[in-house]
C-alpha cells in the first residue's frame, strides 16, 4: 500500500480519488479482489478502510510482537528497538505513545523475548516500562559476565567442574559391582 500511495501522490499523475480507486482495484493481486466483489465502494477512502479491516497489518504485527524472541548474538538494545518498532506498527492509531497499557504490553513483549532465566531476574526487579526492563536486563547480563569471568580467572574448584551423566543401566550395574565386592569380602 505504501508503494501505491507514493505513486498516487505523484503530482505528474494528476489522479483524483476516483482514479486512485480504479488504479488500486486494477492493481490487486491474488485474494484482494474478493473484497471488491463484496460491496460497492463509492470512494477511494472507503476502499482503503475496507482493505485495512480485511488485511489489517496491525494484527500481523501484534502476532509478531507476541512471538518475538531474542536472536543469537542480538543486543538487548536492538531487541528493545525492535519491540518499539513492532509496537508502533501493531498499534498505529494510538495517539498517546506513553500510555500505561502500551508500556505494559511493550515491557511484557520484551521480557517474553528473553531467555527464561534472564526474564525471571528482570521481572523480579519489577520494571515499570520497556526502558526500565532493558536497563535491568543489561545490568543483569553485565553482572553475569563478570561472575563468569572472575570464576574462570580464579581457576577455583567450581570454575571448570563438569558433571558426568550416569545412565540408569550404569548406576544399576555399578551398584551390583559394589554389592558383589561387599558380599565377597564378608564371605
Amino acid at each position: 500500500m505504501t508503494k501505491f500511495e507514493l505513486v498516487a501522490a505523484n503530482a505528474n499523475n494528476g489522479w483524483d480519488d476516483v482514479d486512485k480507486k480504479h488504479w488500486l482495484i486494477w492493481s490487486f493481486s491474488k485474494a484482494a479482489p474478493t473484497v471488491v466483489w463484496r460491496g460497492d465502494y463509492s470512494s477511494y477512502q472507503e476502499l482503503l478502510d475496507k482493505l485495512e479491516v480485511h488485511y489489517g497489518p496491525s494484527d500481523n504485527y501484534k502476532m509478531e510482537l507476541y512471538h518475538r524472541r531474542r536472536r543469537e548474538n542480538e543486543t538487548l538494545r536492538s531487541l528493545a528497538q525492535d519491540v518499539n518498532r513492532l509496537m508502533a506498527l501493531a498499534f498505529p492509531d494510538s495517539s498517546d505513545r506513553r500510555s500505561p497499557m502500551l508500556d505494559c504490553i511493550a515491557k511484557e513483549a520484551f521480557v517474553r523475548a528473553l531467555d527464561a532465566d534472564l526474564a525471571s531476574w528482570v521481572l523480579a526487579n519489577n520494571p515499570q516500562n520497556l526502558d526500565d526492563a532493558c536497563r535491568c536486563a543489561h545490568r543483569i547480563e553485565v553482572l553475569r559476565r563478570g561472575d563468569l569471568a572472575s570464576a574462570e580467572a580464579r581457576g577455583g574448584p567450581y570454575a571448570r567442574r563438569k558433571a558426568r551423566d550416569v545412565s540408569v543401566a550404569e548406576s544399576v550395574s555399578g551398584g551390583r559391582r559394589v554389592m558383589n565386592r561387599l558380599t565377597n569380602r564378608s564371605g
